[in-house]
């Protein structure tokens, strides 16, 4: 055996015994399965719940109640997890528009009101509506909000051109495309599972640059610390020296993220099984199942490359 291989075999077993490598390999892949879980849960669980609203409406043609018709079913369409049910007060005209939203912000500030919404009476000409909330910060909650409006707004304006809005609504209904990656290599599967491995693997490059190099120099200042290493270069070159460390410590390195990899891809590749065995609902294991099902297939030639 060469003084490399012998150096890199020290360093390999030195390393892989030490505490903090094996508590970081089994706890990895936990940490990952747990982001996974976390995103399946947020995936599952967002959303839902009740919202009071208060609408006035200071149109001319009263579209405050094409609004809260529409306002159910852009809820769905934005909810990713659970949608959100809006119990609305709608106010027509009110002859005194400071008092009532004097009003309405004081239901606001005692918490009997989560939000109200002006709609004003130039909203068809481009006049800008506000809300008013304290879930105003809440992306989904104004996502639907101004979906809503602008399919009740939309919708009237077609209307007053004569134009049947359902028709335009089915002319102009989004044409489906799905992007499959593919290539010489083999590899397919869906351009977004294409990027999800992506930013992974880079990732993955950056953290073992990060840790392992660190591990390779702290390797490297040991036999100086100790003041050894004018004895280890006596009876070898520092050039073996130096390759040793890093081929022993990157070996354990790639042990880690073989560990780890593993892991991921049993638990992607049983997604079902694990769900059926945690006893998750039917919302939790299809999402947990869509996410193994975006990834692409990538042969182990192409892993290992």
């Amino acid at each position: 055996m060469s003084k490399t291989m012998i150096v890199a075999k020290r360093e390999f077993l030195e390393f892989v015994q030490t505490k903090t490598f094996v508590i970081a390999t089994l706890l990895g892949p936990l940490l990952i399965v747990g982001f996974i879980a976390m995103e399946v849960f947020i995936l599952t669980r967002a959303g839902g719940g009740e919202y009071t609203l208060a609408v006035i409406d200071q149109t001319e043609q009263r579209i405050g109640q094409q609004f809260l018709a529409a306002l159910p079913s852009a809820a769905n369409a934005m909810a990713m997890g659970k949608p959100t049910a809006y119990q609305s007060t709608l106010i027509e005209q009110p002859a005194n528009l400071q008092a009532a939203i004097d009003s309405l912000e004081q239901r606001v500030q005692v918490d009997s009101l989560h939000g109200y919404l002006v709609i004003p009476p130039g909203i068809l000409t481009g006049e800008e509506a506000k809300y008013y909330g304290s879930n105003a910060t809440s992306q989904s909650v104004t996502s639907t909000l101004r979906g809503a409006l602008q399919n009740t707004v939309q919708s009237t304006r077609l209307q007053a051109e004569g134009i049947d809005p359902s028709k335009v609504g089915a002319a102009l209904a989004p044409v489906r495309l799905a992007a499959e990656k593919t290539g010489s290599k083999g590899v397919r599967g869906s351009a977004e599972g294409g990027q999800m491995i992506g930013l992974f693997m880079a990732f993955a490059m950056y953290l073992v640059v990060l840790l392992y190099g660190a591990a390779i120099m702290n390797g490297v200042l040991e036999e100086k610390r100790d003041k050894i290493v004018e004895v280890i270069v006596s009876s070898l070159r520092a050039r073996e020296l130096m390759v040793g460390k890093v081929l022993g410590i990157a070996s354990a390195g790639v042990l880690q993220m073989l560990v780890w990899v593993c892991t991921v891809g049993l638990v992607l590749a049983y997604a079902s099984s694990i769900a059926t065995i945690l006893n998750l609902s039917p919302e939790k294991a299809q999402a947990f199942a869509q996410v193994s099902n975006m990834l692409p297939e990538v042969p182990l030639s192409v892993g290992i490359i």
